[in-house]
């Protein structure tokens, strides 16, 4: 099976941000000055499993190469945006099958309303729209291919300011993804909900939410959804402490039953040079495998960074992803349903040196565990690899 590792693309390529940007080059617009930073970032590495086997490994060197611009998210006027756009290129030592190269981008336009006047005629309301637009490789989680995936969505997002009293919101978001490897699991998805948020004290509110998700395929000509319903807390004791953690319930279309949910997140600036984030989310979606099945996960994590100097950092991570999956033979007989499971360990750490504002060279060490029901989905990897980073 053709594979590109999980760890290095979700960890180490979606986190290019070791050097500072620098001053970039800018040129005007219509709205205000626009400036792009040119960056380029270069990996040498070592991976112990290239195809996920449990037993026998196959091992490889391999170097990642992106070169692009980055676009900073700033508001121009009454607009924000920001994005990215690079070519890739991954190159194995010995297994040629395993190389890629392609043009990616990814790019996110806000417009904001958030006046204290009247919004709609209607006074103390605010409101938010945010559009996303990518086009780039992404590892798929459960089969370890790589995809050529086309993602575009909106969203709105309304909040009703109660006084001091809580807020009311209400929200819809609409979202599209293509494969260019496999148009059969292309989807439509529609998720909407309503909130309340009721002050509690000054520093924290009570969090009461409903949410509905509807998706559907015309690849299997398919149409299913779920109703989740979460209540809890959320406390900000500072600008860099706060903590926010509700439980609930997700009921799914072609699920046999409730599916508890927890969803939490914490950042704690414990001292002037150690910041702890940790966040816990339940999901549902239905799954890549095939048609009529749902697939519940819940995804932890736990990162520290540290800032030792002006020039030296670190990043220890950890996650834990525990994933359960429904598969139902017949969509009208769900107690008939087949359950699998998979859990799957990683932890990763990272040292950074900046020699610059604009260059930084680092270091970074992975391990990934998966143990699954599911045969043939069972492995243990690690990952090594050093690298140098330009952004100008």
């Amino acid at each position: 099976m053709k594979k590109v590792t999980c760890i290095f693309l979700a960890i180490i390529v979606g986190q290019v941000s070791y050097a500072e940007l620098g001053d970039g080059v800018s040129f005007g617009s219509p709205a205000g000055d626009v400036t792009i930073h040119p960056y380029v970032n270069s990996q040498f590495g070592y991976d112990s499993n290239v195809f996920f086997d449990d037993g026998e490994e196959e091992s490889d060197t391999f170097t990642l190469t992106q070169i692009g611009l980055i676009k900073e998210r700033s508001e121009v006027g009454f607009i924000d945006f920001g994005g990215r756009a690079y070519y890739f290129i991954e190159d194995y030592h010995d297994f040629d099958e395993l190389d890629e190269d392609d043009f990616s981008f990814d790019a996110n336009v806000g417009i904001n309303q958030e006046l204290d006047g009247k919004l709609l005629g209607i006074n103390n309301l605010k409101a938010k729209v945010d559009a996303d637009f990518s086009d780039n490789e992404d590892v798929d989680q459960e089969t370890g291919n790589l995809e050529s995936t086309r993602r575009w969505g909106a969203n709105l997002v309304l909040a009703y300011l109660l006084g001091k009293t809580g807020i009311l919101g209400a929200d819809v978001g609409y979202s599209e993804v293509s494969y260019d490897r496999d148009a059969l699991f292309d989807r439509e998805q529609v998720v909407y909900g309503v909130s309340l948020a009721p002050a509690v004290t000054d520093k924290t509110s009570a969090l009461l939410r409903y949410e509905r998700g509807e998706q559907s395929s015309d690849g299997f000509d398919s149409d299913e959804g779920y109703d989740k319903i979460s209540a809890g807390l959320s406390s900000r004791r500072s600008d860099k402490t706060m903590i926010e953690l509700t439980a609930g319930a997700i009921d799914h279309d072609l699920a046999d039953s409730e599916q508890f949910s927890v969803d939490g997140r914490l950042i704690w600036a414990a001292t002037d040079k150690n910041t702890v984030t940790a966040t816990i989310a339940t999901g549902a979606a239905p799954s890549s495998f095939s048609r009529n099945n749902v697939n519940f996960q819940t995804l932890s994590t736990l990162a520290l960074n540290t800032q030792h100097s002006s020039k030296i950092s670190t990043t220890l991570k950890g996650y834990f992803n525990d994933s359960e999956l429904e598969r139902a033979d017949d969509p009208t007989t769900p107690e008939g349903a087949v359950k699998l499971s998979s859990e799957t360990l990683g932890v990763s750490g990272k040292v950074n040196y900046r020699i610059q504002k604009y260059l930084s060279v680092y270091a970074l060490l992975s391990y990934e565990d998966r143990d699954s029901s599911l045969p043939d989905n069972n492995y243990q990897e690690e990952i090594a690899s050093v690298g140098v980073d330009i952004k100008l």
